[in-house]
């Protein structure tokens, strides 16, 4: 797998800069199609082809806003294959990638099915949906979101592959059942900042701060001297240790796989499912120095905090972390979907018996339902989320409205605009961002212009365009 970096600049300017700078030209061909967009072989014997699907797809998305995604552009380009039997199917696909954190090139899908005449088994390296919510689901959490392109329409762009095996059973028309077996992938599960930014990034420069507030220049050596070293130094030393204590064992781990079985219900008018799953955990259990803890929670109802800040610098230990450790957890979701009129209808709920808080596990509860209409030539599809943590009785609302409207054509070109308008409320503070997109595209090629406006988090609006070309 390559890492070099010219390698991989190389690539790229002969399989993506060169297609994308070419769109607007290639816009103008006219080349016939599969119907899913993909290009037919020209030739005049498709024997060959009958079992074989092929599809590319070379993207880059460059955002205006370098101070917030310092790594911009994005770039992807992903060849799929398919070969389908009578009895199997087998899919791989290799993407090369410049992304927030590295570049290189991974077997980004390689899987083999197996169709009985009852069941079908799957293993490798893939994509598998839980749920029937689109965005706010708390079910499916088997692969994660690709953050960069984490609205494509293909899934196996949209999420990440990853390593499973499973098995659907078909009883009978109405029921089937699940079971999938998931070895525990560390380089995928790595929430241990979230603490990190709480309790440290959150209150020691506040707390400095307010310190030296007005007091000339011992304010200007904190604001030029400690903050930066903390920012620069301190916090990502601290992270390190947390990760350190946190024993992944390894990015691959069969003895930490998790399990999920799943059953579905096919009615005249309605699907229901149930689904357990165990695994282990995603986010690790960390343990605060308890003075430290005091004085964060002090600081926070704007009380004088000194005191429990002192009694934490005068012990011998001062690592603020003092235990991080891993855990498995059952979580028992029930799902439904069907049609009122002209409207669906989706709901999930799902009760999980552990969440780390900070020095302490919680009950996790969740209910999400789901609308979606078609009025005309717009689409709505609005999603509300209802989360509640058990043992310290926080609430948090969340709400996506995604609006669609139906392309405009002119000649073979078309023109379309959807639009996102993501919610949310915790604590008091409410988030609102609004998230815009106008796309013209002609067959497999396509120019998306986008914007990003959220109302707490100012310093990441910003516009982008992706350039995609499918093949």
């Amino acid at each position: 797998m390559p890492k070099n970096a010219k390698s991989i600049l190389l690539f790229f300017r002969e399989a993506v800069f060169l297609p994308a700078t070419a769109v607007l030209l290639l816009m103008l061909s006219s080349d016939p199609l599969f119907s899913d967009g993909t290009y037919a072989p020209q030739t005049d014997d498709n024997a060959l082809f009958d079992n074989l699907l092929l599809k590319q797809s070379f993207m880059v998305r460059h955002i205006n806003n370098r101070d917030a995604y310092t790594t911009s552009p994005y770039l992807l380009a992903l060849m799929e294959g398919r070969v389908s039997e009578e009895r199997y199917d087998i899919d791989l696909g290799v993407m090369v990638y410049k992304d927030r954190n590295e570049s290189g090139a991974v077997f980004n899908q390689a899987s083999l099915s197996y169709l009985g005449d009852a069941f079908e088994f799957k293993i490798g390296k893939y994509v598998r949906t839980l749920g029937v919510l689109d965005y706010l689901s708390t079910i499916n959490l088997l692969n994660p979101a690709r953050a960069e392109f984490f609205d494509d329409q293909n899934i196996n762009i949209r999420r990440i592959p990853l390593l499973m095996a499973g098995v659907t059973y078909y009883a009978n028309d109405q029921w089937r059942f699940q079971a999938v077996v998931q070895p525990y992938n560390a380089d995928h599960q790595d929430f241990t900042s979230a603490y990190l930014n709480f309790i440290l990034d959150a209150f020691l420069p506040s707390y400095f701060q307010s310190l030296t507030a007005g007091k000339g220049s011992i304010d200007q050596i904190n604001q030029e001297i400690f903050l930066p070293v903390y920012n620069d130094s301190i916090s990502p030393a601290l992270n390190t240790n947390i990760k350190n204590r946190y024993d992944a064992s390894s990015t691959l781990n069969a003895e930490k796989a998790g399990i999920v079985i799943a059953a579905e219900y096919t009615g005249a008018s309605a699907n229901y499912g149930a689904v357990w799953m165990n695994r282990y955990s995603e986010i690790p259990y960390i343990e605060v120095d308890q003075d430290l803890l005091d004085a964060v929670r002090i600081f926070e109802h704007n009380e004088d905090s000194s005191q429990s800040f002192d009694d934490y610098l005068s012990q011998n230990d001062l690592d603020p972390i003092t235990k991080v450790e891993g855990y498995r957890y059952n979580q028992y979701n029930l799902y439904a979907e069907g049609t009122i009129g002209s409207y669906g209808i989706r709901a999930e709920t799902s009760l999980r018996d552990k969440l780390p808080i900070i020095n302490e596990y919680s009950w996790l509860s969740a209910v999400g339902i789901g609308i979606d209409h078609k009025n005309g030539k717009i689409y709505n599809d609005l999603e509300l989320q209802w989360l509640h943590t058990d043992s310290n009785g926080e609430n948090i609302y969340a709400a996506i409205l995604a609006t669609k409207f139906d392309a405009v054509e002119f000649g073979d070109l078309k023109l379309s605009f959807d639009n996102y308008l993501l919610m949310g409320y915790y604590n008091s503070m409410s988030e609102i961002t609004w998230f815009p997109n106008i796309t013209l595209s002609r067959n497999g090629y396509s120019v998306v212009m986008q914007y990003l406006a959220s109302k707490e988090k100012p310093q990441i609006n910003s516009a982008s365009i992706i350039v995609k070309a499918l093949f």
